[in-house]
């Protein structure tokens, strides 16, 4: 090499420049090599999204009421088993760190049909709001481009009253029959889940609801949207074949959990009621594979919320608390046409953001701008496109005495503010996932080393908790400032007032 024998080097000094400058060439090819890879994952994002755009493309929602995440096995080995949702996951895409922006089922329904959080569509609570703004929500985008649509829901508070229906050509919340099949099972002797007096239905009966529908409709593309709600309180214990019911545990014993049985009896038919729901969505996956509907169906499987089994000294609800155990659903995807499937993500992603899946996956532009992000640049590892940012509200605390609750997280801490009395609560999730010490109390027990440590975290979080709600709360209020006796009587029947 000219230049080594200019700088008069020899012998051992000259090889390891030589080594040297070979490495730093190697280094320099692979540091080129980062920005083709992701330019040729975006690449390959677009021409999947291309051929998609070419063919037709169902849509299925699945949505599970009341649904912890760790209860379904995929999530937790060792749980409840849950085979046909882990099958799902092991074949699609499963997000670990999915949030709901709501824990009620209502105004969290809402949000995943529209991508929209609860400021912004309006409806914050079950039996007193109803959706009223239109064209917003996915049905409504896919009827217009000749889709087919239909929803089976499973609770009286999916009511077509209160605005979902929207873009629905079938919209079918007939609970009706359910109140029959506890008539006959209670005159057999058996126990019945459902005695409300027909303001919910089990789910074998809304899946071969679903099922003769996707029979007369397998020949146009679709959306079809099933909710099954058999997890939500009060709870049954299923035999081991899930042919009939062994014991239930009663509303009333429910919300006095101060006996060790009771909680565990309770969570024990929690546990079978997951179990059932799980048997029956699978059999709603056989069914669109029956019809040899899979390749070409996006299917999305979600919980609204989960459920509070006694985690910080809250029984059996979910409404008034915006902990992990009631914010963090099962979110897993189906992706068609041999999308990406058969991976995990573990980035924080948020339930608004499956409509703009959606719409990014059709190559549909929505004429609101949503408040979710499309989660398959995610899904191809362009991972710079993470939501990593998620805001969650509550209004029912105030009809059980205690206060309104607003929420925001990221990767790392929860911040949760009580606007009422200017109240907060940070939590470190990294450090304990758990949620059992608020590290605002260092504050009392070491000031320095608080301020040092979280004082710039608090004030970051509420600024962007407080700029959340400013840009997104642009709606239209959608209270029903009276609701009839039919919907009191079901929202009490349903143990929501």
């Amino acid at each position: 090499m000219p230049l080594l024998k200019n700088l008069n080097i020899h012998g051992s000094q000259k090889v390891l420049i030589v080594v040297l400058v070979a490495f730093l060439t190697a280094a320099g090819f692979l540091v080129g090599l980062v920005p083709k890879t992701r330019a040729f994952r975006a690449h390959r994002m677009q021409a999947y999204l291309d051929t998609v755009k070419e063919r037709r493309v169902n849509v299925v929602f699945i949505t599970i009421d009341t649904i912890r995440q760790d209860r379904v096995s995929a999530y937790r080995k060792g749980a409840v088993k849950t085979p046909n949702l882990d099958a799902f996951f092991a074949r699609g895409v499963g997000f670990t760190n999915a949030n709901t922006c709501v824990p009620i089922t209502l105004p969290s329904h809402v949000s995943i049909l529209t991508g929209f959080y609860p400021t912004f569509h309006g409806v914050r609570d079950n039996g007193l709001y109803a959706l009223r703004k239109t064209g917003i929500t996915v049905t409504e985008a896919l009827r217009e481009r000749g889709y087919s649509t239909a929803a089976f829901v499973s609770s009286f508070v999916l009511n077509k009253k209160f605005g979902l229906d929207k873009g629905f050509d079938v919209y079918d919340d007939d609970l009706s029959d359910s109140f029959l099949r506890q008539i006959e099972w209670n005159l057999s002797g058996n126990i019945y889940p459902g005695t409300y007096n027909g303001y919910e239905r089990r789910a074998d009966e809304v899946t071969a609801a679903a099922s003769e529908w996707l029979d007369q409709n397998r020949q146009t593309p679709f959306f079809l949207w099933v909710h099954y709600y058999d997890p939500h309180a009060p709870y049954y214990a299923y035999n081991s074949d899930l042919s009939s019911i062994e014991k239930k545990t009663p509303p009333d014993e429910q919300r006095d959990a101060s006996m060790e049985s009771v909680l565990r009896e309770s969570k024990d038919c929690y546990d079978t009621e997951v179990v059932f729901t799980d048997s029956w969505v699978g059999r709603l996956l056989d069914k669109i594979e029956a019809l040899d509907l899979s390749e070409s169906t996006f299917v999305v499987i979600v919980g609204d919320h989960g459920e509070s089994l006694g985690e910080h000294e809250y029984y059996f609800e979910h409404g008034a608390r915006l902990f992990d155990n009631i914010l963090k659903v099962p979110l897993m995807l189906r992706l068609p046409y041999e999308g990406p499937n058969g991976i995990a993500i573990d980035s924080l992603v948020r339930t608004i953001d499956i409509v703009p899946t959606v719409y990014h996956l059709l190559g549909i532009r929505p004429s609101d701008a949503v408040h979710g992000k499309s989660l398959i640049p995610l899904i191809f590892r362009l991972s710079d496109d993470a939501p990593s940012e998620s805001y969650a509200e509550t209004l029912l605390p105030p009809r059980v005495g205690e206060h309104e609750l607003r929420a925001f997280t990221t990767d790392r801490y929860k911040f949760i503010f009580a606007p009422a009395v200017n109240g907060y609560a940070l939590y470190d999730l990294r450090n304990d996932p758990d949620e059992t010490r608020n590290v605002l109390e260092l504050a009392r027990e070491n000031p320095e080393a608080y301020k040092k440590q979280y004082q710039p975290v608090l004030l970051e979080l509420k600024k962007r908790l407080e700029d959340v709600i400013r840009s997104t709360g642009s709606g239209v209020p959608s209270i029903i400032e009276a609701p009839d006796e039919e919907t009191k009587k079901a929202l009490k029947a349903l143990g929501y007032m």
